[in-house]
C-alpha cells in the first residue's frame, strides 16, 4: 500500500503559542491568524490567514445560506487555539485533540480532530494499488 500523500500528525509542528485577544498563533516559524464565522444553519467557516498563504485558492465560495436559520450548534476556539463544535444541548461533537488544534509540515497542513473509538478505522477501501 502507498501512502505518501497522507499527512501524518506525528509530523508536524503545531501552535506554540495562541493570543485570544488579537486571535494570532505561532506554529513553527509562522504567524497566523485564526478566524471564525457563523454563517448561520449550523455551517461555520474556519480560516487562517497568514504571509503563508497571501492568496485564497479556493475556487468554491463559501457564502452564507439565503434564508437560513441561526445556528442551533456552537463552534468556538478555546484553550491553546483547539476547535470545539458542540450541538444545541450543549453535547461536544467534534473537538482539536489537546494542544494539536492545526498542524504544519512542509506546505501541507492539517486539522487534528479527536476520533470517538467507532469512527477508527484502518485502510480506505484500497486493493492493491496505491492512491497515485
Amino acid at each position: 500500500m502507498y501512502f505518501h500523500k497522507i499527512h501524518d500528525p506525528i509530523n508536524c509542528s503545531f501552535p506554540s503559542a495562541y493570543d485570544a485577544q488579537s486571535s494570532r498563533l505561532s506554529v513553527g516559524k509562522h504567524s497566523l491568524v485564526l478566524e471564525l464565522d457563523d454563517l448561520g444553519s449550523d455551517i461555520f467557516r474556519v480560516r487562517l490567514r497568514g504571509s503563508r498563504w497571501p492568496h485564497q485558492y479556493s475556487q468554491a465560495e463559501l457564502k452564507a445560506p439565503s434564508g437560513g436559520s441561526a445556528s442551533r450548534a456552537t463552534l468556538t476556539i478555546v484553550r491553546h487555539a483547539e476547535l470545539e463544535l458542540r450541538d444545541g444541548d450543549g453535547e461536544c461533537l467534534l473537538r482539536s485533540v489537546p494542544d494539536e488544534s492545526f498542524g504544519v509540515c512542509g506546505s501541507a497542513w492539517l486539522f487534528h480532530f479527536e476520533l470517538q473509538r467507532e469512527a477508527e478505522f484502518y485502510g480506505m477501501g484500497e486493493k492493491d494499488v496505491g492512491f497515485e
